[in-house]
């Protein structure tokens, strides 16, 4: 991806939303070079905010139980690992820049909160995503 292709599309833009996924399980830097090449145009047209989601759930293990730690992640990032390299490669991008960013997961995993709210009889507990990362200069997404 060329840098300069990619301002005139980001230019006077609030943010940049971006979604891509990998062509395939096999040796890629798609989701890196992409990803250097949006916050390149980002400079150049001075866009600061950078919503993306290649934070996947396979390269963040919090909040995990035991299931997903130890048998299925490991078996998963051993089947796509150019896959979970490349995102890695694209997220040490992000936060090398300095943009202001919000990773979300691509596949949202949520976790139970633990202090459960009385509902009559019933004990509601809140779901929320706990695999969210974001930097911003002027808070909140």
């Amino acid at each position: 991806m060329d840098p300069a292709n990619i301002v005139p599309a980001v230019a006077d833009a609030d943010v940049v939303v971006s979604a891509l996924g990998p062509p395939s399980k096999g040796p890629t830097t798609v989701l890196q070079d992409s990803t250097r090449s949006i916050i390149e145009a980002m400079e150049k047209s001075r866009t600061r905010r950078l919503v993306t989601t290649v934070s996947g759930s396979m390269v963040d293990d919090s909040g995990d139980g035991a299931f997903m730690h130890y048998l299925a992640k490991p078996m998963t990032r051993r089947i796509l690992k150019n896959v979970c390299s490349d995102m890695r490669r694209a997220e040490s991008e992000i936060h090398a820049s300095g943009l202001d960013w919000t990773n979300l997961p691509s596949t949202p995993t949520y976790r139970q909160a633990r202090d459960g709210v009385s509902n009559g009889n019933r004990s509601q507990r809140e779901a929320r995503p706990h695999n969210l990362q974001s930097r911003s200069g002027q808070g909140g997404l």
